[in-house]
């Protein structure tokens, strides 16, 4: 799980990236899975290799590392990105890096409330959407509410649409990318 001190700078006081991570960390542990929490700099200088899959919350990230989780993707490794993830970079321009890994483009990207004290503000959110799958399948699939973060997916050629929004726009692609694949979904599943 990227631990992603970029975007923690740039909250303003609103915690929904790090709660994501958290409890990405907790449901990780729950179903067995000693997750690590990696920083950008770790990234960066390589320690990324030594992993499969990587966890990546928050809208800013430091252009660098964005550059090298496209190449560790392109190499083999698995992103599961949420909402507007690395879609800005450390100076809070527009950041383009990851859209091809992706297979998707962030459009419209939105803070809808802020979970705030887990407890308290939390517990009182109401999803402003929900997200279905796009399939029908013999597996049980499984809605997921959109907290805080929102957003559309402008979608690349070859990426494959797996969630909508109510009204029927991309908000879930799984991208192949070179030898790895890229999972994106406009939520904060964590949540």
């Amino acid at each position: 799980i990227l631990y992603n001190r970029t975007a923690y700078l740039w909250e303003k006081g609103h915690n929904a990236c790090e709660q994501n991570a958290s409890y990405t960390h907790w449901a990780l542990a729950h179903g067995g899975y000693d997750a690590d929490f990696l920083s950008e700099e770790d990234v960066e200088k390589g320690d990324l290799a030594h992993y499969r899959v990587l966890y990546l919350d928050g809208p800013q990230i430091r252009r660098k590392t964005a550059q090298a989780i496209a190449a560790w993707v392109r190499q083999g490794g698995i992103l599961f990105a949420s909402a507007g993830a690395a879609s800005r970079d450390e100076f809070d321009r527009p950041l383009e890096v990851l859209e091809e890994v992706y297979g998707a483009k962030s459009q419209g990207f939105e803070v809808h409330g802020n979970p705030s004290r887990p407890m308290y503000e939390l517990r009182a959110l109401k999803p402003f959407d929900t997200l279905i799958p796009t399939e029908q399948t013999d597996v049980p699939t499984v809605s997921l509410p959109q907290l805080c973060f929102g957003e559309r997916l402008e979608v690349r050629p070859g990426a494959n649409v797996i969630l909508k929004d109510r009204d029927g726009q991309p908000a879930g692609v799984v991208n192949p990318f070179g030898q790895g694949m890229a999972i994106r979904v406009a939520a904060l599943p964590g949540l």
